[in-house]
């Protein structure tokens, strides 16, 4: 459009934060240096970067993910955020836990959680959600179960005990006898996530494989060794979302 000389400026402008650096508007400017041509814009100066972080060019509100992505790739400022979509994800479950001790995503208070808020918080628990990404992304690799489950349970139960749920994950990794409810929590991960079924896997869903992992390590906590991890989720058996035991 720049090159047939069809652009005209409306009124959008070019932002600034207070930096001076380019907040809104990168595709108007690199279509003026592809069709080498010179335009016209307006340009408002010094809106605070925290909040031009929360809108783009054409309008669309920027996600949690592409917020953390800027904020990383920042030079000016000392937040770095890697494996952001699973951050998000282990992140999101633990301030479930935090609120309503529970790891689903389907109540109000969560979903009127905002952009803004939500980059708050993971910007207050990314080192421990971080390690809970660590662990979630093992267990999907080793045993099947869900990154973001497995990870925002492993982040609970850290918090209470750091150094029984390292162990506990190793375990669970890499056991090192049969004797053990991480054994036993591998085995049936495994079992399922390998099974031929109509219905989905109890591993494929993040709330019941968090459930499962802080059963199986509320009894490795006690020495505890179950022949079965159990957690009814629906019916009129269902169970409360398990808690972390102290």
């Amino acid at each position: 459009v720049m090159l047939e000389g069809d652009w005209r400026n409306i009124g959008v402008p070019l932002i600034l934060d207070e930096h001076g650096r380019l907040s809104d508007g990168q595709h108007r400017l690199s279509a003026v240096i592809e069709s080498e041509t010179v335009q016209q814009f307006n340009v408002v100066d010094g809106v605070p970067h925290a909040d031009a972080l929360l809108t783009v060019d054409t309008g669309r509100k920027r996600s949690v993910g592409d917020i953390l992505q800027i904020i990383s790739n920042d030079p000016a400022d000392p937040r770095e955020f890697t494996n952001i979509n699973n951050l998000f994800s282990v992140s999101r479950r633990v301030w479930a836990y935090e609120h309503y001790k529970d790891m689903t995503m389907n109540s109000k208070p969560a979903q009127r959680m905002t952009t803004a808020k939500w980059v708050d918080y993971i910007t207050q628990v990314s080192e421990e959600c971080q390690r809970g990404v660590s662990v979630g992304t093992k267990m999907y690799q080793n045993i099947g179960m869900t990154t973001s489950g497995a990870g925002a349970a492993h982040v609970v139960c850290s918090r209470i005990y750091p150094d029984l749920a390292a162990e506990f994950a190793q375990q669970v990794v890499k056991p090192s006898q049969i004797e053990n409810p991480a054994y036993v929590l591998r085995e049936q991960a495994l079992k399922d996530s390998q099974a031929n079924r109509r219905v989905q896997s109890w591993v494929k869903d993040s709330r019941l494989c968090a459930a499962m992992y802080i059963k199986a390590f509320n009894c490795y906590r006690i020495g505890a060794v179950p022949k079965r991890i159990k957690f009814i989720s629906v019916g009129p058996a269902a169970e409360a979302f398990p808690t972390v035991a102290e």
